[in-house]
């Protein structure tokens, strides 16, 4: 590079004496920076310490997003929106060039007198600034929408080209592994022959009768139940993929006892629930929870605390009522499901609208904030109620 600079030390020296800076303060190498003819395609990225630490160890750091979205930075576990942040400080992308300490210590016989020609590949007066965000995965339960499990009678006219493997899943979805995974699993999505699929409702509900009612006819204890034993009584009806999948959904492993399970009451409440209130436009509360007790297996017991972000329980009204509103059908957008939720009710108690307000948290805006900010409180008898910023 030295051949080719433009300027001798000569040069560098004149030009400091027009400036009034004395030589001496030259180190015994000189650099000159030229612009290069064709600026470079980089863009800069600010790390925080856990997304450099992140780098430092191996792992990698993936941007995902299509044209049409704003991009987002996802390591292993978390996703980050990417900011366009101007600065105040031109940056100069510069491949190589030595620093003040480096010179310093330069042997004098070795760089007195040197210039060295320095390319510029870029000026950057701005940069991504990754920020902490939610996973965008309202789309997965679209995605999974288009195929259906409803049985493998109605698989044969079913495309590979609309399903979603998990690999071509993170190429669509704006979220980190973990999250998708978690996603996955909260929507009881199964993975059958390396695609994952959501399993319509009937057919869902027919695998799970098969477990309850294997459980209560063999009268096998709701905390050893032998998944394989379950599972080969309906191989001949359920693909056995499927089958244990669903079993660990509404079970948990009994580490004591390898291959035994015990059943999550929670998980299996909210499934009758459901089954009951899916097709009912509303539901007398007093009139549903015997019937809802009846209808789960001896020994466990329902709690409306299951049903959490699944129905609504208006115990105010004259004749206390029950329905089906499940979270996951909201929109992801703030506003558009704050004017659902209040289409659905007029007045929210806090306790009751936050399981609807907590996926669209951040930890910049927490739900009470969000809340403050989109809704209009107000206070009756110690609780706090919440209704919609226009509402009269």
């Amino acid at each position: 590079m030295m051949n080719d600079c433009p300027r001798t030390r000569e040069d560098v020296e004149k030009t400091l004496n027009e400036a009034k800076i004395k030589t001496s303060a030259l180190n015994p190498c000189t650099q000159i920076l030229k612009f290069s003819e064709e600026e470079a395609a980089y863009t800069c990225l600010e790390l925080n310490k856990e997304l450099l630490e992140t780098l430092e160890s191996g792992q990698c750091l993936v941007i995902r997003g299509d044209k049409s979205e704003n991009a987002v930075l996802c390591t292993i576990n978390k996703t980050f929106e990417l900011k366009d942040t101007e600065t105040s400080n031109s940056l100069l992308i510069i491949k190589s060039i030595d620093n003040h300490s480096d010179l310093k210590y330069l042997q004098d016989n070795e760089a007195e007198g040197r210039v060295e020609l320095r390319i510029v590949d870029k000026l950057v007066h701005n940069y991504l600034e990754p920020r902490l965000c939610r996973p965008h995965l309202q789309i997965v339960r679209k995605l999974l929408n288009k195929q259906i499990f409803k049985g493998q009678e109605n698989e044969r006219n079913v495309s590979t080209f609309d399903l979603y493997s998990f690999d071509k899943l993170l190429t669509t979805v704006q979220a980190s592994e973990e999250e998708l995974l978690k996603e996955l699993k909260d929507l009881n999505a199964i993975e059958y022959n390396g695609f994952w699929r959501l399993l319509d409702f009937e057919y869902h509900f027919r695998v799970f009768s098969f477990i309850t009612t294997f459980i209560e006819q063999e009268s096998i204890p709701l905390d050893k139940i032998n998944m394989e034993m379950c599972s080969n009584a309906y191989e001949e009806i359920v693909p056995k993929e499927i089958f244990e999948q669903v079993f660990k959904y509404y079970t948990e492993p009994r580490e004591s006892m390898p291959g035994y399970y015990s059943l999550n009451q929670d998980k299996v409440c909210r499934m009758v629930a459901e089954s009951l209130l899916k097709d009912s436009r509303k539901f007398n509360l007093d009139e549903f929870l015997p019937v809802w007790q009846e209808s789960v297996l001896p020994g466990l017991e329902t709690k409306l605390s299951q049903l959490t972000g699944t129905v609504i329980v208006d115990k105010e009204s004259s004749t206390p009522a029950i329905w089906y509103f499940p979270e996951r059908d909201l929109p992801e957008n703030i506003n558009a499901r704050l004017q659902r939720l209040f289409q659905e009710r007029t007045s929210w108690p806090l306790d009751d609208i936050l399981p609807y307000m907590e996926k669209l948290a951040t930890p910049q805006l927490p739900v009470n904030a969000l809340l403050a900010k989109y809704a209009r409180m107000s206070s009756k008898d110690g609780t706090k109620y919440f209704t919609g910023r226009h509402s009269k």
